[in-house]
């Protein structure tokens, strides 16, 4: 039997027992490889986690992980704090 973790990623079932791990977890686990590889982008390797911009960040930051990344990431950067702005709108932003 497999897990999907994506529509295009599958993790045989003997594997995550192997790992102890669930399949989110070890597609965290891949994307954080992959990221500090700089084999994935910012923004593909928080695709493959399974996460948004802001859980992300929050998630290389606990695993110490310094954020390097291009234009891509800029712009994915710029989206989060857009989404956090909306979220929590500052004083200064509102009736804007």
């Amino acid at each position: 039997m497999t897990t999907k973790v994506s529509s295009e990623f599958q993790v045989p079932e003997r594997l995550l027992a192997a790992t102890g791990m669930s399949r989110e977890e070890v597609a965290q686990e891949l994307a954080l490889h992959f990221y500090r590889e700089k084999k994935l982008s910012f923004g593909a390797a928080r695709e493959l986690a399974g996460m948004g911009i802001m859980e992300f960040r929050r998630f290389l930051s606990d695993r110490e992980v310094v954020m390097d990344y291009g234009v891509e990431g800029l712009r994915d950067e710029i989206e989060g704090l857009r989404q956090y702005e909306a979220k929590f709108p500052s004083e200064g932003s509102k009736g804007k």
